[in-house]
């Protein structure tokens, strides 16, 4: 196996950057970069094996526009129900809004290629890691641990995206060049894996100050979720539970607290302060005054389906009234308000939330409802709304719960890591909720194209259907 040669330290954070943006291939290396340390180097000093380490978090992008983490937020809320535009929106944005995606789209292009980049960045550290003799038995098992959770959580958002995806579990980029996609069985079968080698190998406690480096639970909420999309309800509900039991994690009664930086929510969050915004969603989705239009307004969709006490409105929505023609009409629109500072200095501190305890409610709820407990299935779900003033769920019946449980994921998870998007394909009822919705709904659409230059690239990838 040929070892991963470069990687860039990045001053004060210790992060590596891994590969250009622009890789033209599914997982490029530079051939003689400058300012880059051999493997070797890195292997005999536990500080560069630690930089490496932070890389692979560094490049998750919380900060970042182009991000992993806020593209499929966007794009997905856009291809959804979630998320429109205001007054303006870039044409190639556009063709999520109207799920009428090309192939060469350079958004498509970049998510692609921003995740098999870090990818090979994860793979890489960890041959680093098992190949240092810088770093203890002990501390050498956790870091692996720690990759197999981020590789898991990558492979999960990328086949949710596109789809069946080539399995890169190595750094010869000779070989994984041209991989072939896997089958679904295949890749969920890695993730399992990587999860439960993770879950067994890390420690409740969490390694780092607050909750940035995954703990067991992180690998427990994570394979929760999985089994959840697998259908394996038995094993949901248990590592649900598992975590739930803990009493590492609480629901916050404020519910503008859950986002800030050590939110007791928190089961995985990043670090999300940069040079000129904590979140991209706050920088992206939040208007700079009340006069302005925001870019990403959410749908009427999504408005109307909260009721009207449901105080995730009032705190998790914004609301700017503008005044579009100057002649005393205001035309209301409402914003994501999750994350509340679009500039980098602010009176609080948000973190960018990637598994919270809300999630674990609603995936042992749906999981407890399948199993037809519907009692217990019940209280997890009057969990999560009371603490959004509601109430007690009238819902009866496992039909009628489970449409219950449904539609507090749509109002507590929106505009988080894909979730709407991920639930109408898992649930098979994305036809009839869009088609309704969208003029021009094609069932193909619930892919994103594989990138047309990876097609070109790698004969052996094939396109999705519906797409050139």
């Amino acid at each position: 196996m040929k070892r991963f040669k470069y990687l860039i330290i990045v001053a004060g954070l210790m992060a590596v950057t891994g590969l250009s943006s622009s890789c033209k291939k599914l997982i490029e290396i530079p051939s003689s970069p400058a300012n880059r340390i051999s493997t070797a180097e890195i292997v005999a000093d536990s500080a560069n094996v630690m930089g490496a380490i932070a890389g692979v978090y560094t490049g998750m992008g919380a900060t970042l526009n182009t991000g992993f983490g806020f593209s499929t937020v966007l794009y997905t809320g856009l291809s959804s129900d979630e998320l429109t535009a205001g007054q303006f929106i870039d044409p190639i944005a556009a063709q999520f809004l109207s799920n009428t995606v090309l192939s060469n789209n350079s958004f498509v292009r970049n998510l692609w290629a921003d995740a098999y980049k870090n990818m090979y960045q994860i793979n890489a550290c960890m041959e680093i890691v098992n190949g240092s003799s810088a770093i203890s038995a002990g501390l050498k098992k956790q870091l692996v641990a720690e990759i197999k959770v981020v590789r898991a959580f990558y492979y999960f958002n990328l086949i949710n995206l596109y789809g069946e995806i080539p399995l890169v579990l190595a750094t010869d980029f000779n070989l994984t060049a041209q991989l072939p996609r896997a089958g679904s069985e295949e890749i969920f079968k890695q993730i399992i894996l990587d999860l439960t080698e993770a879950e067994q190998a890390l420690v409740p406690a969490y390694p780092s100050a607050l909750r940035a480096r995954p703990n067991s639970y992180v690998a427990k909420a994570l394979l929760a979720k999985i089994y959840l999309y697998r259908k394996d309800w038995v094993n949901a509900e248990n590592m649900a539970t598992q975590v739930i039991s803990s009493a590492s994690y609480q629901l916050p009664l404020e519910l503008n607290n859950v986002f800030l930086e050590g939110s007791p929510e928190a089961i995985w969050q990043l670090p999300a302060n940069g040079l000129s915004s904590q979140t991209a969603e706050g920088q992206r989705f939040v208007p700079f005054s009340n006069r302005n239009v925001p870019t990403f307004p959410v749908t009427s969709f999504l408005v109307n389906a909260f009721e009207v006490a449901d105080l995730r409105k009032q705190k998790w929505l914004g609301l700017n009234r503008v005044d579009l023609n100057f002649n005393g009409v205001l035309t209301d629109y409402y914003y994501p308000n999750k994350y509340k500072n679009n500039r980098a200095l602010s009176a609080t501190t948000e973190a960018y939330m990637i598994l919270r305890l809300a999630e674990q409610y609603l995936i042992r709820a749906e999981a407890r409802a399948r199993l037809n407990k519907l009692e217990v299935a019940s209280e997890d779900l009057n969990k999560i709304r009371n603490r959004a003033g509601l109430g007690i769920s009238p819902a009866e019946g496992q039909t009628a719960i489970l449409a219950a449980i449904m539609k507090e994921r749509q109002t507590e998870l929106f505009c988080e890591w894909g979730n709407r998007w991920f639930d109408l394909k898992r649930t098979e009822t994305i036809d009839q909720v869009l088609g309704a919705e969208k003029p021009g709904w094609r069932s193909t659409s619930r892919l994103f194209p594989i990138p047309a230059d990876q097609i070109r690239l790698n004969p052996a990838l094939i396109q999705n259907p519906g797409y050139n």
